[in-house]
């Protein structure tokens, strides 16, 4: 199921028809007014005005007077975000794995340096596309096990983390 990621937090959704689900919860709203870069929308008592721009990675909201960043996460995206931290369960020591076979194009990060969550650790081409592996949280490299220009197999531990 897909998910948003707005403010830092992710939800899931899923929309049939004209109703939303947001964490399996139905949504209940009422667009009243649509314009180009606008919508007025009724949610329960309340009507928000919602005012969006898309940029090249996701969509700047301004809801409430509040500024906010979406990015819609495919089934995909969420997939290799369990993959690269390792999985849903986070060890003092851990290895992270390749989530496809691929060719390691770039090593962003050496032995002993310490990053923050989200930072990019290598760069791994698969099919023609570049998709960055990164952190899922603030952690330090133990040891890069790939080098660059090499072929790794699909959950292959390709760097560990402390």
């Amino acid at each position: 199921m897909p998910a948003i990621t707005i403010g830092g937090k992710t939800v899931s959704f899923k929309i049939e028809g004209r109703k939303i689900f947001v964490d399996g919860r139905e949504l209940k709203y009422e667009v009243i007014r649509r314009e180009k870069d606008r919508l007025l929308v009724k949610m329960g008592d309340s009507v928000e005005e919602i005012i969006y721009s898309e940029s090249g990675e996701g969509v700047e909201l301004l809801l409430s007077n509040e500024a906010r960043r979406m990015e819609v996460l495919s089934d995909r995206d969420i997939l290799l975000g369990r993959l690269e931290s390792g999985g849903p369960a986070r060890h003092a020591h851990s290895e992270i794995k390749a989530p496809m076979p691929g060719l390691v194009v770039k090593i962003m990060v050496t032995g002993g340096e310490k990053v923050k969550k989200g930072a990019k650790l290598i760069i791994l081409e698969a099919m023609k596309m570049e998709n960055e592996i990164r952190t899922a949280s603030d952690s330090e490299v133990a040891e890069v096990l790939v080098h660059e220009g090499e072929i790794v197999e699909k959950d292959q531990t390709i760097i560990k983390l402390r």
